[in-house]
């Protein structure tokens, strides 16, 4: 049995790669506006772009650990399941 605590990991693990998509794509719409904070904005969204590859490695190196894996079962329309 999974700890809640090792539930909210495999969440987390699954929902940060989907997060680390949406920072990139606002990132690319920012790069090509006339933000006059775009510099900023830019720093900031890479800034969380290295947190959530920090937090997704530490992640999987916990659930390692913890001798537990995650796969990609099957896809049907927008629903994934693990």
């Amino acid at each position: 049995m999974l700890t809640n605590d090792e539930r909210e990991m495999i969440r987390d693990l699954i929902l940060l790669p989907h997060i680390e998509t949406m920072v990139s794509k606002s990132l690319k719409e920012i790069e090509h506006s006339g933000n006059i904070l775009k510099r900023a904005y830019l720093m900031a969204g890479q800034a969380i772009q290295r947190r959530i590859t920090q937090d997704t490695y530490q992640l999987q190196k916990e659930l390692k650990q913890r001798n537990i894996r995650m796969l990609a079962d099957e896809q049907e329309e927008f629903l994934v399941y693990y």
